[in-house]
């Protein structure tokens, strides 16, 4: 699970993709960060949650959010990331909140998990 997403923050980091995100959203990674089903993934970085939050921040682009999304989904909390990624004109919305992943598509943009992303993009780890 976490390791495709590590696999992808690598990615940004040696520049072979773009990460889009509006500070409403990396608040909530902080949160998320912190939340304990996820430190035996961070744990195998050998990092802190705020030590990863700031690399993740240094590798995302902020978007100034210019296309704002309510009630696309069940889940009105989710409006910010569909509307950071029409504001990026991005292709992918890489995921693991259920009811994103339930919308598959929104608009043109595809709703990925990260191992689903990563599998589709393996051609980038050369």
């Amino acid at each position: 699970m976490a390791r495709n997403a590590f696999k992808i923050l690598r990615w940004a980091e040696d520049h072979r993709l773009s990460i889009y995100s509006s500070l409403d959203i990396l608040s909530e990674v902080q949160r998320v960060l912190n939340y304990s089903k996820f430190h035996k993934y961070i744990d195998t970085q050998q990092v802190l949650p705020e030590e990863l939050l700031a690399k993740i921040t240094s590798l995302c682009t902020i978007v100034s959010i210019d296309k704002v999304v309510e009630g696309a989904g069940p889940d009105a909390d989710d409006d910010k990331f569909l509307s950071c990624a029409i504001s990026a004109n991005v292709h992918s919305l890489v995921s693991g909140d259920k009811h994103l992943l339930d919308l598959k598509m929104y608009r043109s943009i595809r709703i990925l998990t990260a191992r689903e992303f990563y599998e589709e993009n393996m051609d980038r780890e050369r």
